[in-house]
């Protein structure tokens, strides 16, 4: 039967053989499950992008939820900054160690960490303004974008500073002290400590990341709010009258 119905395909016309063959094709879309059409591509990304920075949400809403993120962040790092301030100035024998060598830089250490804890301070106090508030004004969002600034120029110079503190002290009163091998201590005391001073230096660094990004995303947005309120078009329509 096969070579039969071949020969009657080949004497055909050939429109009755296109017409056979959109036949076939109908037939085999229509017994076919339906399947879902999927996004395209990069619609997912920018759905979970649009959700993670509140796009659903007015612009002041928005800007008030950047905000109590970062209230979150600066009440993280007031904490943070707190400690050490409390730590460093203790007397202890490094200190005394760093004092009879004649090596002052653990008090700017500590005057660095004051200086970190009245930045969070600062940060909580401009942010909450706005989180807590009704509807952002322009003072507050102008605050916002100054307090961006201040962190990433106070965060670069506090980083110069702790890293010529660590490196221009005296090698006897290093952490740990000249000589000293982790060998003459327990194995596992000792692995654990450095172990865990890598992952909170790691921890640390990851964390300060995150509050100038987010200090940063939140002044960038609240510059562009700011163009949406009312004092903004009251001034600009009493400059150009």
């Amino acid at each position: 039967l096969k070579p039969l119905r071949l020969q009657r395909w080949q004497r055909a016309p050939a429109g009755h053989r296109v017409s056979q063959v959109r036949r076939i094709c109908l037939a085999t879309a229509r017994a076919a499950p339906h399947r879902p059409r999927s996004p395209p591509r990069g619609a997912v990304a920018r759905r979970a992008l649009t959700m993670f920075c509140f796009g659903a949400l007015p612009p002041a809403e928005r800007l008030r939820n950047f905000c109590t993120t970062c209230v979150v962040l600066d009440a993280i790092f007031l904490l943070i900054n707190s400690l050490y301030t409390i730590n460093s100035s203790r007397a202890t024998a490094k200190t005394a160690c760093y004092e009879a060598h004649g090596d002052n830089w653990h008090y700017v250490i500590t005057l660095a960490h004051a200086i970190s804890t009245s930045v969070a301070a600062g940060g909580a106090w401009v942010h909450s303004a706005i989180s807590c508030g009704t509807s952002p004004q322009l003072p507050q969002t102008e605050h916002v974008t100054r307090f961006a600034y201040l962190l990433i120029i106070w965060t670069m110079c506090a980083a110069v500073i702790e890293s010529y503190a660590a490196e221009s002290g005296p090698v006897e009163c290093k952490d740990p002290p000249a000589g000293y091998s982790y060998a003459d201590a327990d194995d596992r005391v000792a692995e654990a400590t450095k172990r865990n001073r890598r992952i909170w230096t790691e921890l640390h660094a990851v964390l300060s990341l995150a509050w100038i990004i987010a200090s940063v995303v939140t002044a960038i947005f609240g510059r562009r709010v700011s163009r949406l309120l009312p004092e903004v078009g009251t001034t600009a329509a009493a400059v150009a009258a």
